[in-house]
């Protein structure tokens, strides 16, 4: 594992640093060239200080040639690369293809790490060996050390491969399409991605806008195509990539614009997209499960403030979003373990209400 200042070498190395060139910061509003440089130069010091962790590290992937496609690489070697031989003055030490190539590893193979604010990045030597799925059998978390471990998440029987999600397994189709090309630069053919409608969730799709068309659904025959058409399921309608990409822009700067940690705006929000989007698209989904956590926390009485109307609305949105996620991401058990919590507190409100008491069975058996 190699990550923050964890080793004695490690710390020797970045206070001489420090020692040898004093930096002066004095606009806070843009990142500074010398904070792109922290990761890469513990990376590239590993070479002398620790030679083990070296030979580990420079055999990961870094997709060098791949990267030199894209603006990132072009800035990793003005703002990186550059900064680093110029500005610390190591021209002899590093090379910048040998800067670049870090560069890479660090972006292919890097994790982030939930633990600090911000997050931070690691890299995990075996961790990197697994292999990803839209819909993995076993999920990462951390130490409070920051030591990662990975866990089953689902059934696994003997011979099967382990898998994790590379992206964020919630996102749609193209989403991750998109992030996983860009990022780790190879296209997903999982099962999952071959299925434009997501295992029946049409995570992806919109709703058919033709008249007397109500049933109607939008997607393409395949996501693995290029700018293949959008054909309703009911009346053919079709719809160029382009066209439905326009759709999507305009709903998420809505969704960005929309004012965060209120109830009415979410509602609002639901109720108009709604009649654009299916009931289980990505951004209603972004939308439903912030309402669920917002719902009980406007008030400082909690859900003993909230109408019998929000906090039966509060216990339908965890039930749909868990057996969303139950179809798609059955190995997310964070965001299982966040869903069935607030469930189980407007589960006990509502007992307390009525007097009626609670089946927790349901839920308590998915916490296993």
């Amino acid at each position: 594992m190699y990550r923050k200042l964890s080793t004695k070498s490690s710390t020797v190395q970045n206070n001489q640093l420090l020692y040898l060139f004093q930096v002066t910061i004095t606009n806070f509003n843009i990142p500074h060239p010398i904070y792109a440089c922290v990761t890469t130069l513990r990376c590239l010091y590993q070479k002398k200080f620790d030679p083990e962790t070296w030979k580990k590290l420079i055999k990961l992937e870094s997709h060098c040639e791949e990267r030199k496609k894209t603006e990132r690489y072009e800035h990793e070697r003005i703002y990186v690369a550059n900064f680093i031989r110029n500005f610390f003055k190591l021209q002899d030490e590093f090379s910048e293809d040998e800067i670049l190539k870090i560069c890479g590893i660090i972006m292919v193979n890097g994790h982030e790490i939930p633990l600090t604010s911000p997050h931070h990045v690691a890299i995990f030597h075996l961790t990197s060996m697994l292999e990803h799925s839209c819909r993995p059998n076993c999920y990462k978390t951390f130490s409070p050390q920051g030591h990662v471990m990975i866990v089953a998440g689902a059934s696994i029987k003997q011979g099967d491969h382990l898998s994790i999600c590379y992206t964020d397994p919630l996102w749609t189709t193209p989403n991750r399409q998109k992030h996983l090309l860009e990022t780790k630069f190879f296209s997903c053919t999982c099962k999952r991605c071959q299925d434009a409608t997501e295992f029946g969730t049409n995570l992806s799709a919109i709703r058919c806008r033709k008249e007397n068309c109500e049933k109607g659904i939008l997607l393409p025959n395949s996501f693995l195509i290029q700018n293949a058409n959008w054909i309703c399921k009911e009346c053919k309608t079709e719809l160029t990539t382009q066209s439905v990409e326009k759709i999507l822009k305009r709903i998420g700067e809505d969704l960005q614009a929309m004012k965060k940690g209120n109830s009415w705006a979410c509602k609002q929000f639901l109720e108009y997209y709604g009649k654009l989007l299916t009931p289980n698209h990505f951004y209603l989904i972004d939308v439903k499960l912030a309402l669920s956590q917002i719902i009980g926390q406007e008030s400082k009485d909690g859900l003993q403030q909230v109408t019998d109307n929000d906090l039966n609305l509060k216990i339908k949105l965890c039930r749909e979003i868990n057996e969303l996620v139950e179809m798609l991401a059955p190995a997310e058990k964070r965001l299982k373990g966040a869903l069935l919590f607030e469930l189980y507190l407007a589960m006990t409100e509502m007992n307390r209400r009525t007097g009626i008491l609670a089946d927790y069975g349901d839920f308590v058996s998915n916490l296993m």
